[in-house]
């Protein structure tokens, strides 16, 4: 016995399309299999999901690197952020490595292959810890908008840069002395 709203399962061809309605909207989603179990097993998460009462966006294969960007820069504006430069100069290296995989693609293991690729270039531990920032706020924003399941761990970079070598009271007063009075 079928129940009413829980789904169906039909086929295009050989392979196994899942249809569900959630929130009066109407989704259908391919497998990708010809095998109906499969089908099934992607049928049951869709609905455990609803039950959750948040559906995992269908099409998070499909966001790209340039999505991510345009969610940043989104952002940026409407929190009136003025360091977008610096984004940008993020999204500079980010690019290269992350813009022709899909953003579901990125994982904990490209991201630290990244780091380590930027490290041995010679880029400073700073600067990467901010690229590697600026990827895991595109990461969280997608899955704000519902266009990513969930955001992916990253590595955290130690930082040690504190601040060395400050002056004693009689090396400032040395100092003072080679100093104009005003």
């Amino acid at each position: 016995m079928k129940t009413r709203g829980m789904g169906s399962l039909y086929r295009r061809g050989k392979t196994w399309w899942v249809q569900y309605s959630f929130r009066g909207r109407l989704y259908r989603e391919s497998s990708r299999s010809q095998v109906r179990a499969v089908a099934v097993r992607l049928l049951r998460m869709r609905q455990a999901e609803m039950a959750r009462g948040r559906l995992a966006a269908p099409d998070a294969e499909k966001v790209t690197f340039d999505d991510l960007v345009e969610l940043i820069r989104a952002d940026y504006i409407q929190k009136q952020n003025r360091t977008w430069d610096r984004v940008e100069h993020a999204l500079k290296h980010l690019r290269p490595t992350f813009e022709r995989m899909p953003a579901v693609a990125i994982s904990y293991g490209d991201v630290s292959r990244y780091i380590s690729a930027r490290l041995d270039a010679g880029a400073a531990r700073g600067t990467v810890h901010h690229e590697v920032a600026a990827l895991g706020r595109m990461l969280k924003l997608a899955v704000l908008a519902g266009l990513l399941h969930v955001r992916v761990p990253l590595p955290v970079l130690k930082l040690d840069n504190v601040r060395k070598g400050f002056f004693t009271d009689d090396e400032a007063r040395r100092v003072l002395k080679h100093l104009p009075d005003w």
